[in-house]
């Protein structure tokens, strides 16, 4: 019943109340938060296309359960790449562990975008590995990286992120690893120059997230 329906916080709404104004055709950016998320949930509200807040934020709480049963997947081809093929036991166990955590009655109920930016990063995270057997893994890798920060500001960190990585798990495997890590940065800003762009025209700056400015808190 709507009185055991969980209270969304200040984020849910901004998020909801965001994905309604796109299906309506309004793509402006918030100030505070990213619009990937939003972005994804309106796509859903509009092929349900309901005009209710209370039933868009029901939709909203099963594709995000949705989103997190699908970060298990990555989570589990690293777990096996980091963990070698020798321990598949601690594999599933670190997978069914995450899953335990992404259903958690108080994480699951409410409408943030952590989810969707865990399942790209993870995505990004898996592609690396994957690189070993082809560098045009790292494309793909750039690409999921680019997208997180669509997601939440904090995504501006996967770069480094797998950069690094790669640098540290191709270095041996290859000649180019310098330079397939600076393609990884191109494309990653390539990805990201629209929304920055957009970002920039409405708020005079790409980075101000006002109170949410703080991007590692």
């Amino acid at each position: 019943s709507a009185s055991n329906f969980p209270i969304q916080g200040f984020d849910s709404y901004i998020y909801a109340l965001k994905a309604l104004e796109i299906v309506q055709g309004d793509w402006s950016p918030i100030q505070t938060h990213s619009i990937g998320w939003p972005a994804v949930l309106a796509f859903f509200f509009w092929v349900w296309s309901s005009n209710s807040l209370f039933i868009n934020f029901v939709y909203a709480i099963v594709i995000k359960s949705f989103i997190s049963s699908l970060s298990v997947f990555p989570l589990a081809y690293i777990s096996q790449k980091a963990l070698s093929s020798q321990t598949k036991t601690k594999m599933v166990l670190f997978a069914f562990a995450f899953l335990y955590g992404a259903i958690a009655p108080e994480w699951e109920l409410l409408i943030l975008a952590e989810p969707l930016f865990t399942l790209l990063f993870l995505l990004a995270l898996a592609c690396i590995y994957k690189s070993m057997e082809s560098p045009w893994y790292c494309i793909a890798a750039a690409v999921f990286a680019g997208l997180t920060y669509y997601v939440k500001p904090l995504g501006i960190a996967t770069l480094p992120v797998i950069m690094i990585s790669y640098w540290l798990i191709g270095k041996k495997n290859t000649r180019h690893a310098s330079s397939i890590v600076f393609a990884m940065a191109a494309i990653f800003f390539i990805i990201t120059a629209p929304f920055l762009y957009q970002r920039h025209m409405y708020f005079n700056t790409a980075f101000d997230y006002g109170e949410n400015s703080k991007y590692f808190m």
